[in-house]
């Protein structure tokens, strides 16, 4: 007898857990307490004015269409040139002014994502215009983005500002390198640089380290580079 109890609560408590998972709940019995604002009555809030707004505008136009006695075929704009009785502003006139009201809200936001947008041009022409000055500065090398995603790489101690890098990826993660300007005799000098860095330890940073250096040393020798003591002497 006992062992029967056992398994029909066993069951009863079972099902309890089951319908308490599910949310289930008696509300005569039980008061579910929530916050008085809260996202989900938010949302609610603002969907249910939108339906409302809907409704009315949608009810107005119907009684505009019943009014003009549309043709499954026409349009108010139709009934506007036929009439020539009436202008096309007092027609105007009975547009419900719902549709007003929304499309003044809809503009209203078009506007505001256009100046957002205005907003975060400005500060992205501010911030790449920031970041290529710190790399140039840091790393001695102006970057600028060419068309098909090729980046140019041009380094600070070029002597007449066209010794350049050029560098491409394509979509199967391989890339290219081109280097232009500094004549043919320079290109030449960076042959045995390319194999050791570039085609021995696929390293491009110790490649373009390597080129600053030279170019600089090139700059100091003929006495075009100061050092920091000798501008301090003349000073």
């Amino acid at each position: 007898m006992l062992e029967k109890e056992n398994l029909t609560l066993d069951k009863l408590n079972e099902k309890l857990e089951v319908s308490l998972g599910r949310g289930e709940f008696n509300p005569e019995t039980t008061r579910v307490l929530q916050l008085a604002k809260n996202p989900e009555l938010e949302d609610y809030s603002i969907r249910k004015t939108q339906l409302e707004a809907l409704r009315n505008e949608n009810k107005a136009l119907l009684n505009i269409i019943k009014k003009n006695k549309l043709k499954d075929t026409e349009t108010i704009e139709d009934v506007i040139k036929d009439d020539k009785d009436n202008s096309k502003e007092e027609h105007l006139e009975n547009i419900p002014i719902e549709t007003y009201k929304r499309l003044e809200i809809e503009n209203r936001k078009i506007e505001d994502l256009e100046k957002q947008l205005d907003r975060l041009k400005t500060v992205f022409r501010k911030k790449s215009k920031e970041y290529r000055e710190v790399v140039y500065s840091l790393l001695g090398y102006r970057f600028d983005f060419l068309q098909d995603g090729r980046v140019k790489l041009t380094s600070m101690y070029s002597q007449h500002g066209n010794q350049s890098f050029v560098f491409s990826s394509n979509s199967d993660d391989s890339g290219s390198m081109q280097l232009t300007g500094g004549g043919k005799s320079y290109i030449q000098s960076l042959e045995k640089k390319i194999d050791y860095f570039v085609g021995q330890y696929g390293s491009i940073p110790g490649l373009l380290a390597s080129v600053t250096l030279d170019l600089f040393n090139q700059l100091k020798e003929q006495n075009k580079i100061e050092s920091i003591d000798t501008k301090m002497d003349e000073q």
